[in-house]
This record gives C-alpha cells, sequence and structure tokens, in this order.
C-alpha cells in the first residue's frame, strides 16, 4: 500500500491559529484512499548526516523519505528546514507537493548542508533540529556523536555564537542562554587550521589557510584572531578542487569563498561553507583579492 506523509509546523500565523489542527482535518479529507497517511510537524524531526550519509527522522526513527508522496504544508515559518527535507526527498526518489521549495535558495547553514552532501560533497557530521531545545537528546539518539561537538548558529559568520561543549550539560547551557538562535551540531575534526579557496566564476582563483593562535579556541576565523597564510590553489588535490567547484556551482555562487577542513589524522576533507561574502573588501591578502577580482570582472565584460 502507498503511504502518504503531511508536514507542517507548530508555529502558527495570525490567519491560522492551529497548525496540527489543520494537518489533522486535511488527513481526515484523505480518509478512504487506498493508502496509509500520517503527519508530523518539522518541529518532531530530526536532520543528521553522518559519515556524509544524510537522514531525517520522524518519531519511532521512521525515515521521511520511507513515504511515496510528501505534501509540505506551511513551511515558510521554517524555510530552511523545508529546503533541506524537500531536497533530501528529491534525492531519495519520494515525491514532493511542493515543488517552489525544489527551487531553492540557500540560506543558511543547514539548507547548504543538505543541498552539498545530498549531492555527494564531504560535509562535516551534523545533527540539527527546529527546536534546538531537542538537540541534546537528539545527539544521544545519534550513535556516533560524540563530546566535544562544536555547535554553531545555522545563521551565523565570521565565528559568532560558534562553541565547543564538552558534554550534555554545555549543550543546554548554550541553548538556554540563546532562545532566539537556531543551532546546528557537528563533530569535531581535530586541524591544523582551515583553509579558503576563492572562486570566481566557478574556479579556484586565490586561496590560504589561516591558523588559529592557539588552543584557547577551536576557531580559525581571521576576525577571531587567526592569521592567514597565502597558498596556491593548485597546491590543493584534485578532489579538493574538485569539490569547491562542485559546491558553488551547487548553491549557485559565481563569487565564493569555500571554506575547506583537513582531518589531521586521516587526511579526509569535508566543505564547511560556501561563503556568498568571503571577505573581498576586509581581511588577508587584498592586493591579491582587488588584482582577482578586476581579472574576473574583465573577462565576465568580454563575453
Amino acid at each position: 500500500m502507498k503511504k502518504i506523509l503531511l508536514v507542517s509546523t507548530h508555529i502558527n500565523s495570525p490567519a491560522v491559529p492551529g497548525r496540527a489542527a489543520v494537518l489533522s482535518i486535511l488527513e481526515n479529507y484523505l480518509d478512504g484512499l487506498d493508502a496509509d497517511v500520517s503527519t508530523v510537524m518539522f518541529e518532531d524531526l530530526t536532520y543528521s548526516i553522518k559519515d556524509n550519509k544524510t537522514l531525517i527522522t520522524m518519531p519511532g526513527n521512521i525515515d521521511v523519505a520511507s513515504y511515496d508522496l510528501v505534501y509540505i504544508k506551511n513551511w515558510r515559518a521554517v524555510e530552511t528546514a523545508a529546503t533541506a527535507l524537500a531536497v533530501y526527498l528529491q534525492t531519495k526518489g519520494s515525491r514532493i507537493l511542493c515543488e517552489e521549495l525544489l527551487h531553492f535558495r540557500v540560506t543558511d547553514k543547514i539548507s547548504e548542508a543538505f543541498v552539498l552532501s545530498c549531492n555527494g560533497v564531504p560535509y562535516p557530521d551534523t545533527v540539527f533540529t527546529v527546536y534546538s531545545s531537542n538537540l541534546p537528546v537528539a545527539v544521544e539518539q545519534n550513535s556516533g556523536f560524540t563530546y566535544p561537538l562544536v555547535a554553531k548558529a545555522v545563521d551565523g559568520s565570521a565565528g559568532s555564537d560558534n562553541y565547543l561543549v564538552d558534554s550534555r550539560e554545555d549543550l543546554e547551557k548554550i541553548v538556554n542562554e540563546n532562545p532566539k538562535l537556531q543551532f546546528m551540531v557537528q563533530n569535531m575534526i581535530d586541524n591544523d587550521g582551515d583553509h579558503r579557496i576563492l572562486m570566481m566564476g566557478f574556479e579556484p582563483k586565490l586561496s590560504f589557510k589561516r591558523s588559529r593562535a592557539d588552543d584557547s579556541t577551536h576557531l580559525n576565523n581571521t576576525s577571531q584572531g587567526a592569521t592567514a597564510v597565502l597558498t596556491k590553489p593548485e597546491d590543493y588535490s584534485k578532489e579538493i578542487l574538485e569539490d569547491c567547484v562542485k559546491a558553488s556551482k551547487l548553491v549557485r555562487r559565481e563569487i565564493a569563498g569555500v571554506d575547506i577542513l583537513i582531518d589531521k589524522h586521516t587526511g579526509r576533507h569535508v566543505v564547511l561553507e560556501v561563503n556568498a561574502s568571503p571577505q573581498l573588501s576586509s581581511g588577508a591578502y587584498l592586493e591579491e583579492k582587488r588584482s582577482m577580482i578586476r581579472d574576473f570582472f574583465e573577462m565576465e565584460l568580454a563575453k
């Protein structure tokens, strides 16, 4: 028998006072169909990425992609979670009713995470829930996530609202002290710094390595006191450069800064994010950036 899933959010609007009630009414409308109909709220979903395998589950550890048809309703209040859900379902072959979500625009870290990982770009192990208060339990229910973990705001930038947490109690404290923020949690990757690859026209043009001042922080952002050393794109492996190109194309950013982290024990790399505003007019190596930008725009004008 075919299976249908109806998805909505608990977040109300002035015009619709009870999202869950509306979803229940819709479920009743479908009574008599030769199909099993289930409902779930975005706030009850758990999003995870482990070993670059994506998974979105509902209570009972049920994969949302096990449904043949998924109707995503009232999603604007949780747009980034909805985008991640739609991309995941499309990748898994489930049919979606709400195709406008497939014409996505990446707007924060969690929507970007699923766009990248669902399309094979290596990404850090990650757990996310719409209500960050659910994160401590979600972490414990997902095997392979161990403290210390990195908790970062999904709309954070330049290393802001980014914490190293040593325990469930630390995570609960951070979430409770920042009730207006949504967090994602990631496994810590031991590293000697990260790498910014500046892309122009989906091609790597300039790169540098950023290293934190000492081990009092896990952040490698120059805005957080890290130092930068100029490198060359050709110094990086073919796989890293190919992933930078693929990542920037997936999020449709011709001008971008792709951040790469390399595990110092295994040598494996992940894409941390694709920055739409990669400090082109500030930060390190301004003269090199100026030359790169001028050359790129000259080339574009000549087309």
